[in-house]
């Protein structure tokens, strides 16, 4: 008796030994912490300017009082909606609908106004650019130009996987995991990857979202096309111990101790 009660309680050992081993370090799980280590203070968490490029799809909303001579610059929005699933979306698509292809040119073709380069152009360039080319046909008009392909690509340890349509200005990394429903337990928060296409070539970089100085991080606001990864933890992966009921375990075991020194 006294054998089995030594085995059991070697077993109660063990098993809180594999929940400690197996929980993941709080200091892992909190998003934006100011370590010790890092000197930097100054969080500059502007998003860098897009520059647009070919592909990019563009919305023209032109708003003036003489709605008659609006019309025939204003392209047919019961023809030009945008199709696609808009369950994944940050913002509200129901703004963007008038949208203008960047020919491989480079060009915009709007009716009257003609052929218009917006490449290597900032929306808000690009915005000066059309409203220019309006002043020329309407008096006191106001132009509002946006971009509508905004999408990113959210892969890996995160509880909604996919791709996102931004229907608003700018998001940041930590808005789309939002978006996302957070990450699973399994996810890896100091080895964010985001690869980026930059000057027509591919570029990755890791973030750290467990540091504060992500925020100093020219990739911490997302662009069109960034393919965020979230990676797994390697051993809680690997051994699966998040998904193992070790609550029922201990408290079976725990249980079965007290009937024997009962019994005794």
């Amino acid at each position: 008796m006294r054998k089995n009660k030594l085995s059991l309680k070697l077993a109660l050992w063990l098993v809180m030994f594999a929940v400690l081993a197996s929980c993941t370090p709080q200091k892992k799980m909190i998003y934006l912490q100011d370590k010790a280590e890092d000197q930097a203070t100054t969080y500059d968490t502007m998003p860098s300017p897009y520059l647009l490029k070919k592909g990019d799809m563009v919305y023209l909303d032109i708003q003036t009082f003489n709605l008659e001579s609006k019309e025939f610059l204003q392209k047919d929005q019961s023809n030009n909606m945008r199709g696609g699933n808009t369950q994944n979306s940050i913002g509200d698509p129901s703004l963007y609908v008038n949208s203008y292809a960047i020919n491989d040119t480079g060009y915009v073709k709007m009716p009257v106004l003609g052929a218009i380069k917006l490449s290597g152009l900032t929306v808000a360039e690009a915005n000066q650019v059309i409203q220019d080319h309006v002043d020329l046909y309407l008096n006191n008009a106001t132009v509002q130009l946006r971009l509508i392909n905004f999408k990113v690509s959210l892969l890996g340890e995160v509880n909604q996987p996919g791709t996102y349509y931004v229907y608003q200005p700018s998001v940041n990394i930590l808005e789309l995991i939002s978006n996302a429903g957070d990450m699973t337990p399994y996810g890896n928060r100091q080895e964010v990857m985001i690869v980026r296409t930059i000057n027509g070539k591919e570029k990755s970089i890791f973030l750290d979202l467990t540091n504060r100085n992500v925020l100093n991080s020219p990739f911490f606001y997302l662009q069109p096309g960034d393919v965020v990864y979230v990676q797994p933890n390697r051993l809680a992966k690997t051994t699966g111990f998040a998904t193992i009921p070790w609550g029922t375990i201990f408290s079976a075991v725990s249980s079965t101790i007290l009937i024997i020194n009962f019994l005794q």
